[in-house]
């Protein structure tokens, strides 16, 4: 059964398109590569006029007022928030989750935050916890490298230049 219906790969650019693209925040993570087996782009409201998605990773004090005991520990937005990023156990540092609207995101990410993968469950919001653990745990490891093998990419920077 396919818990996961959407994968994005947001990636920090290589510098010399950035350039090209006159791209200058250290903070920006651009989608490169996308999967979604739902008829409509969850995430539509994130895609910029260019046809790109990006997203900005920043401290979530910014925008959320919350109890201590739920800050997060990253936030993404573009404009809008898209979510935070919650890392609940110290040993899986690489492991977050959070959601969006009535979805449940989880997030695989890399040390220096230069690359995340984030994996969208429809409708996964109030089992955003037994997701994560599931994730964490590697039940969800054959669908997301099925998913992976299928990802096209989002925006083609090479042929847009």
């Amino acid at each position: 059964m396919s818990h996961i219906t959407a994968y994005y790969q947001l990636e920090k650019l290589p510098e010399a398109i950035k350039a090209q693209f006159n791209i200058k925040s250290k903070a920006r993570l651009d989608c490169v590569a996308h999967f979604s087996l739902l008829n409509d782009q969850p995430l539509s409201q994130f895609i910029s006029k260019k046809k790109q998605m990006c997203f900005y990773c920043s401290a979530p004090e910014n925008y959320i007022i919350a109890n201590a005991k739920r800050i997060a520990d990253i936030g993404l937005s573009n404009g809008s928030h898209l979510s935070s990023i919650y890392i609940p156990h110290i040993d899986h540092p690489e492991y977050g989750y959070g959601d969006f609207a009535n979805d449940c995101l989880l997030f695989k990410l890399n040390n220096d935050l230069s690359a995340i993968d984030m994996f969208l469950i429809k409708n996964g919001k109030t089992l955003k916890g037994q997701y994560f653990q599931r994730f964490i745990d590697g039940e969800l490891d054959d669908e997301i490298e099925a998913i992976k093998q299928q990802a096209k990419p989002f925006f083609h920077y090479q042929k847009a230049l």
